[in-house]
């Protein structure tokens, strides 16, 4: 669903148009936009303070692969008002149906090095506030891990480089000889 076309400001016009409510939206002692605003945000307030949140703005999450010793993943989303539920699928069992499990959406998870059991909890964070990893260096292999036993051992996939720049992994193979240069950008391209 995109973003409403409808303003507040139309709707305060075709009321104010109506004979027994021009009264209240216009004269309203040196304050334009009362009562409008006051009867939005209150309208607002009901909608988005129920117990279960609505379901008219949901979007799926694109899965996305786990890698050893990593705890944060930078994604595409930009904006998410909050999570609801997912599920960890054991993609690289040979077992049908692969096995799956709950993970449940927190506000914050502790930083952790620890690897045991599956992950059961998860959140959302501005990419810039992920746990971010030095570029590992020369020929490093990233191998991918789906189809495998033993999950591999691969450098981190979110890498920040010296100029603040951060990348995310896209492709598996091994790093080039020199760190990557994300070129200047083109203002006129926007």
């Amino acid at each position: 669903m995109g973003n409403s076309t409808v303003r507040l400001q139309n709707i305060v016009d075709q009321v104010s148009a109506i004979g027994d409510l021009n009264p209240v939206f216009n004269n309203t002692g040196g304050w334009a936009d009362e009562p409008a605003l006051t009867i939005a945000n209150d309208v607002m307030s009901e909608l988005i303070s129920v117990r279960f949140p609505w379901k008219w703005n949901r979007v799926k999450v694109p899965p996305f692969t786990l890698n050893s010793l990593q705890q944060d993943y930078v994604g595409r989303l930009k904006t998410i008002g909050w999570l609801e539920n997912g599920l960890r699928i054991d993609v690289n069992n040979t077992t049908y149906p692969q096995p799956s499990w709950p993970i449940y959406a927190v506000r914050d998870l502790e930083m952790s090095d620890i690897q045991s059991a599956f992950p059961y909890q998860y959140c959302w964070f501005y990419n810039k506030d992920l746990e971010q990893m030095p570029w590992p260096g020369p020929q490093k292999v990233y191998t991918w891990p789906i189809g495998v036993s033993v999950a591999p051992y691969n450098p981190p996939t979110n890498i920040i480089l010296d100029d603040g720049n951060i990348l995310a992994l896209k492709t598996y193979g091994v790093t080039g000889d020199d760190p990557p240069i994300v070129p200047p950008w083109d203002t006129a391209l926007g």
